[in-house]
């Protein structure tokens, strides 16, 4: 939840997310107040994240945070290219 937050707060991906955030009237205060993150609309972005955390792959898939591959092996982000609101 913490790399999606800082993502949304200050990755040039996200630039388009705080846009429409703005936009829709939330204040950058209320977006850290509740956690508000931001997945980039690429393949295997949290993965490398986890990787540099020495987050496990399998602990992604049974959070369900990524999907195992059907076609070839390996897993992908299931979130791409969105806002996240954590609950």
């Amino acid at each position: 939840a913490a790399r999606f937050r800082e993502c949304l707060a200050g990755s040039p991906e996200a630039a388009a997310a705080r846009k429409y955030l703005s936009g829709r009237g939330l204040a950058e205060s209320l977006l850290e107040r509740f956690g508000v993150g931001y997945a980039p609309d690429s393949w295997d972005w949290l993965l490398r994240q986890a990787s540099t955390a020495g987050i496990q792959v399998a602990t992604l898939e049974r959070a369900g945070l990524v999907i195992r591959r059907e076609d070839r092996p390996g897993h992908y982000d299931r979130y791409r290219g969105r806002v996240l609101f954590p609950i």
